[in-house]
């Protein structure tokens, strides 16, 4: 099983993410991990530095800051040496780990792309992804 975490900053999925972890779902590694434990969040994001990078470069593809709020956000492009990244990664979980996944706030923005690497991999039918929200 490989599950995302999905949601935007302060909604709950640092807290879904370490709920997986600590049940088997290895979602990155202490290295990985990134940032790691503060005061308003002490433990933990669960966020894998790994995949967040993947989501940076595309986001930064098309001009997109994670952190800019802008209204308007653009389809990110993959280039085959970012789609080489996705498919490495992917690849080297799904070979070590039997339950798996990742949590990143701008896999929000990347979904889509990913969703076609698991197609292409033949890997869609073992995704889940997990939506999380809060109220206000």
């Amino acid at each position: 099983m490989i599950s995302i975490v999905l949601g935007m900053h302060r909604s709950g999925t640092s807290t879904v993410a370490g709920i997986l972890h600590l049940n088997k779902v290895i979602m990155g590694t202490y290295q990985s991990f990134w940032p790691r434990p503060l005061p308003q969040n002490p433990k933990g994001f669960y966020e894998n530095y790994d995949f967040r990078i993947i989501n940076d470069r595309l986001l930064n593809k098309v001009g997109y800051d994670a952190k800019s709020y802008e209204s308007e956000i653009p389809e990110p492009l993959v280039s085959d040496k970012i789609k080489n990244a996705m498919v490495k990664i992917v690849q080297k979980y799904d070979t070590k780990y039997e339950h798996w996944g990742w949590k990143d706030p701008r896999t929000c923005l990347t979904i889509s792309q990913w969703v076609t690497i698991f197609t292409e991999l033949n890997l869609i039918h073992k995704l889940k992804i997990i939506f999380v929200t809060r109220r206000a």
